[in-house]
């Protein structure tokens, strides 16, 4: 919001007046002190409040140095909750509920050879791509390119190498020869191209299997799918590809795990529960969830939750959970 200058009174040259902001409103004339990179040195937020500081003057060049345009991104996403400093250089912050869940995600995923294998190929795929006609193809040199990255870490060298192993065999991308068993100078074939261009490198998508003869219609349902699918056209070959609706079970799984502090379990139970709903929650926002890893989790996630006797609140999200993994096609029993 734009501020806004409220004057009050005066006498003669001296005014009397409040200045409205998007945090507050600040009474003029008005004591503002000089915050450096975020705080004012030697002193306590309670000492200003005391000195009757209603503003701090901030330079947003020294903010973007330090705690930095990514660290106050992932505060205003709030998966942090940045705090004072308390007159001691560096950022203090609070990871929130939301920031641990996406941690241990993310944690989830690394360690997941699935799913970190398949972000290998789409890197390499998209790596290569971006240098069509350069001399230089060594794809070690994406260990050290900060845009491309898995879960915000680098990938290995055994990463790369079994991924290029993979697209050679899958005919995207060749090599001039081999060099220690590894695949020299690798460039992308014109399927590679194709991958990259037509699929955003998507390696899965591009080789996912299709039906051939006629024209390919790729119909995605969120839920299951019963019956026939109907296309006004002739000659089409109909595929319907029904899609996992993931937001509904998400909220659910966030749901379980805040109820946790409520819910008589014991420390080990809670732990072993917290473990599988974070599991849960990484194969919801894969590329290609892995439906039958869902349901044996979440069944023995919501066993443990059905072990707690005379707890309308285990029970409901229990019979919620059941339901939605009914309705997106994946029962339960």
């Amino acid at each position: 919001m734009r501020a806004i200058f409220t004057l009050q009174a005066t006498d003669g040259a001296a005014r009397l007046g409040s200045l409205q902001l998007a945090h507050g409103t600040v009474a003029t004339p008005a004591f503002m002190p000089v915050g450096t990179y975020g705080t004012v040195k030697a002193m306590t937020p309670a000492e200003l409040e005391g000195l009757g500081a209603e503003i701090v003057l901030g330079n947003t060049f020294h903010l973007m140095l330090r705690p930095g345009a990514d660290t106050v991104a992932l505060h205003q996403d709030g998966l942090i909750r940045l705090a004072e400093t308390f007159g001691f250089d560096g950022t203090s912050m609070i990871i929130t509920h939301a920031g641990r869940v996406d941690v241990e995600a993310r944690q989830a995923r690394r360690r997941d050879p699935a799913q970190r294998n398949m972000a290998a190929r789409d890197a390499v795929v998209r790596w290569l791509y971006a240098r069509l006609g350069s001399e230089t193809s060594d794809v070690q040199a994406m260990i050290a390119d900060p845009r491309y990255l898995y879960e915000a870490w680098p990938f290995t060298a055994a990463d790369l190498h079994t991924a290029v192993t993979y697209l050679v065999n899958t005919d995207l991308v060749r090599g001039i020869g081999t060099f220690g068993g590894r695949v020299a100078r690798p460039q992308l074939t014109t399927k590679g191209i194709d991958c990259a261009e037509q699929f955003g490198g998507s390696v899965s998508s591009y080789l996912r299997p299709s039906t051939s003869g006629g024209t390919q219609n790729n119909v995605n349902f969120n839920g299951a799918v019963s019956g026939n699918v109907a296309w006004d056209a002739e000659q089409v070959t109909q595929t319907a590809n029904t899609g996992l609706d993931a937001s509904q079970l998400q909220k659910v799984v966030r749901a379980i795990v805040e109820a946790l502090p409520a819910i008589d379990l014991s420390s080990e139970q809670a732990d072993q529960l917290r473990s599988d709903l974070s599991t849960i929650e990484g194969e919801l926002v894969a590329e290609h969830p892995d439906r039958s890893v869902i349901k044996t989790i979440m069944a023995r996630a919501l066993t443990t939750l059905g072990t707690v006797a005379n707890s309308a609140l285990a029970t409901m999200l229990t019979a919620s959970a059941e339901e939605l993994m009914r309705r997106v096609g994946i029962p339960i029993s």
